[in-house]
């Protein structure tokens, strides 16, 4: 029955993207944005090597992109993206373990 319960949860969840970066990844209001836009979300693993679950509203590219950066090792950004399937625009975001960046698409 518990199985059930949390393939519920994960079906319900929406599109679950997985990434990834080794630093610091911010994760921009709109797809031009360069990482210090104001309204940036900026994600940084904590002790356990988790970083919070953060949720944003983002405007995407003509082709439903996502624009996000990521700092590896404290250097400079390095620009990546990632697509939801629906074309979501209200995302949450975190960190993980093994250079794990985590997006899961909530809809528009």
């Amino acid at each position: 029955m518990a199985f059930y319960m949390a393939l519920a949860a994960i079906t319900n969840a929406g599109e679950l993207m997985t990434e990834r970066c080794s630093g610091t990844v911010a994760i921009v209001p709109s797809y031009d944005a360069m990482p210090n836009t104001p309204g940036t979300v900026i994600l940084r693993r904590g002790t356990n090597s988790f970083s919070v679950w953060k949720q944003l509203t983002v405007k995407l590219n003509p082709d439903g992109y996502i624009r996000w950066w990521c700092q590896p090792e404290g250097k400079g950004w390095t620009k990546e993206r990632s697509r939801c399937g629906d074309r979501s625009t209200k995302i949450r975001a975190r960190l993980r373990p093994w250079r794990e960046l985590q997006i899961e698409c909530l809809g528009n």
